[in-house]
């Protein structure tokens, strides 16, 4: 490949805002170890597989749509 692959540069944008907003966000996060840590990429794939379900936003207070609502109006 002579270029970078779609979603490389996006998936680092992405795990910095989320860290930034204290967001989870495992899919994520664990891309972002292969891509940038040198994770395992069958390994990675594993432990998400054997995570337990949960929606990314359960437990926060919506900091995502304030975030969001906040961006729109500057």
């Amino acid at each position: 490949m002579t270029g970078v692959a779609e979603g490389v540069t996006t998936t680092l944008v992405v795990w910095n805002l989320a860290r930034e907003m204290g967001l989870a966000m495992p899919i994520t996060e664990a891309i972002y170890r292969v891509l940038y840590d040198g994770a395992d990429v069958h390994q990675t794939a594993v432990e998400l597989m054997m995570g337990g379900a949960a929606h990314e936003l359960s437990g926060r207070k919506w900091r995502l749509f304030s975030f969001l609502r906040s961006r729109r109006g500057s």
